[in-house]
């Protein structure tokens, strides 16, 4: 299914899905697997990282759900309120220690 979040300050989202849609947001940090980019709109202060949760038999519910495949999507994002070439103030990347852009097992 999408993730469709408005008005989030401060927190920290984890969430596998097909499609994340942010709106409103601030200071928030997203980990996330998805289909597709991320979109923001009125968003400043994100973070987007990879979807870290690990659990027994999760890769068969992320192939139920076609979310098996690592695509880097996460990384991604647009931003509605930013549309020059070069990349949006309202968000940056990062990595948690042990992220790598090899497959992951489950």
């Amino acid at each position: 299914g999408s993730l469709l979040v408005y008005g989030i300050e401060d927190s920290t989202v984890e969430c596998a899905a097909q499609q994340v849609r942010i709106h409103n947001a601030l200071k928030t940090t997203f980990l996330l697997r998805v289909r597709t980019g991320p979109i923001i709109e009125d968003s400043k202060e994100l973070r987007f990282g990879k979807y870290g949760l690990k659990y027994a038999g999760m890769h068969e519910d992320l192939k139920s759900v076609q979310l098996a495949e690592c695509n880097g999507k996460w990384a991604e994002v647009e931003d509605f309120n930013w549309l020059r070439s070069q990349k949006s103030p309202n968000w940056e990347l990062f990595e948690m220690a042990g992220d790598d852009d090899e497959e992951d097992e489950y």
